[in-house]
């Protein structure tokens, strides 16, 4: 036994609360613990997460109530029986089941709800998050903390731009209102002419400007900053998420921007997060950014450690806020730790893939392969592969292939001219950014003269497509249209039906393509 174990769950809380004043009090208070220590701490706040959304949330209530006997859910105070007997929800099978917005608040009321935000999935149809004031409070102090960790933000005088897609959808605003009380934050969202313009009249006032966005809207920002700006003037960094990217688009922005780095820091980090679970504090490090370069570079370490010959996106995460595990599909589950959360979710799939190494484990690895890298902060590392339903990101949404299927069945264009097989991916398109690819077979018989169909045809469609489904694919792909004029947003390729490249996969029904 720990000699944590035998400190009382509410007085550890009152104590990480305590530390949560502000982001220095939080830093030292990571610094001051050893990794087993916080891991362990996180474990022990899960059985009490459970016990009380079993008991005060009424659609947690009904379905804990169906899946434990009665009166079992006190009898579960191990991870061992946590994780053996509570069953694993997901948005379909747990959000969308209940009545009404409140059952999935704790005591059945939104009285304590002090934000409201939507997400929009691929289906158009958006989900609704409610947050308490508490965990409005600490989401505050965790970015703050991440803030000062990445950019030194309590040190430089910093002009923060929010270009995430703004309104009541959950990025932008998540952004703009956990820094607006300790930043100088301005919101042009995805108005490039604004950003830039703010960025001319009043950015040599500030040591440091902190551009965030996604990858494809943050790419777009600099190139035509390019024509307006010398972005040598300004110490420039970025913040990005929503969609992953290479170390080559890391580089290719360092380059454009003309940003020199010292060795071991770097200037344009990711952060990981979902609509489901909120601001998260899951980001990249300069620690876990250095990992990834070296599993770039070393592909036995990268396939050893994360299982594949390409790194995924690797991020460090505090495990006293969320305990993450993954299940036997390699997708992660999510259990928040937090009493301050109106609408926490236990064992919550987001159907993401990837996993989870201790900060000892990862350690082990670096000293086994003499990778000379030091991690500084006693954190666990998350690291990202991909959707498990296949889907690919794009500026922050996601594609589904199921969208794809429907769309080469239904559109006469296409469902006349094409079998119906497709393949999708990510890669780098030619300045790094990452680019969404489309290879679609031709029916026997068929090919593009005859069926009247091209490359660019295709991509227009799926642009059309996307612009109807939700308000995050339409909002950027205005964007990227008024600036990247006569450019389609997608590679496409249209092969005949003997020359398609994937005949043997087609079986298996495999839409997306590992690159």
């Amino acid at each position: 036994m720990k000699l944590i174990d035998l400190v009382p769950i509410p007085v550890l809380n009152a104590i990480v609360r305590y530390k949560l004043r502000d982001s220095h009090n939080f830093y030292n208070f990571m610094l001051a613990n050893d990794p087993e220590t916080l891991e362990h701490l996180g474990e022990r706040k899960v059985i009490q997460t459970f016990q009380r959304a079993a008991e005060r949330i009424p659609a947690y209530k009904k379905l804990i109530s169906k899946a434990i006997q009665h009166g079992a859910v006190k009898d579960i105070v191990s991870l061992q029986q946590f994780k053996a007997v509570v069953p694993v929800i997901d948005k379909a099978s747990y959000i969308r089941k209940a009545n009404k917005i409140s059952d999935l608040c704790v005591d059945g009321t939104l009285d304590q709800a002090d934000m409201i935000v939507r997400s929009s999935g691929f289906t158009g149809e958006p989900t609704t998050w409610i947050r308490s004031k508490q965990e409005e409070q600490l989401a505050t102090t965790m970015a703050s903390f991440q803030f000062d960790i990445l950019f030194e933000g309590k040190s430089k005088k910093t002009l923060v731009l929010d270009c995430f897609a703004l309104g009541s959808w959950v990025s932008g605003m998540d952004l703009f209102r956990v820094l607006s009380g300790n930043y100088t934050i301005t919101t042009p969202g995805l108005d490039i002419e604004d950003a830039l313009g703010t960025i001319k009249t009043i950015g040599e006032n500030f040591q440091q400007i902190v551009l965030a966005g996604t990858p494809t809207m943050l790419m777009v920002l600099i190139e035509q900053g390019k024509k307006v700006l010398d972005w040598r003037k300004y110490e420039v960094k970025l913040l990005t998420g929503g969609e992953g990217f290479s170390e080559g688009w890391r580089e290719q922005v360092y380059k454009l921007l003309r940003q020199k780095r010292k060795k071991g820091k770097h200037g344009a980090y990711s952060v990981f997060g979902a609509s489901d679970l909120g601001v998260t504090g899951v980001s990249e490090t300069d620690f876990s950014i250095e990992i990834r370069k070296y599993a770039e570079k070393n592909k036995r370490f990268c396939k050893e450690v994360f299982g594949t010959s390409d790194p995924p996106m690797l991020f460090q995460y505090d495990p006293t806020t969320y305990f993450v595990e993954t299940n036997d599909q390699g997708e992660m589950i999510f259990t928040t730790c937090r009493e301050e959360a109106l609408m926490p979710l236990i064992r919550y799939n987001i159907h993401d893939l990837g996993g989870i190494i201790s900060h000892n484990d990862m350690g082990q690895f670096i000293r086994r392969y003499h990778a000379g890298l030091d991690i500084e902060l006693p954190l666990p590392f998350l690291y990202v592969k991909g959707r498990s339903d296949g889907g690919i990101q794009f500026c922050a949404s996601e594609i589904s292939p199921l969208m794809i299927q429907n769309l080469a069945y239904h559109n006469p264009y296409l469902k006349n001219n094409l079998t119906g097989h497709f393949k999708m991916f990510v890669d780098d398109g030619p300045n790094k950014q990452p680019r969404c690819n489309f290879h679609f077979q031709f029916k026997k018989g068929k090919n593009k003269n005859n069926a009247k169909l091209q490359e660019q045809d295709v991509s227009v469609i799926i642009e059309d497509t996307l612009y109807t489904l939700n308000e995050d694919f339409r909002s950027n792909i205005k964007m990227l249209r008024k600036h990247r004029k006569g450019k389609t947003l997608f590679q496409v390729r249209l092969f005949t039906f003997e020359k398609y490249p994937y005949q043997d996969d087609e079986l298996k029904a495999h839409y997306t393509l590992k690159k």
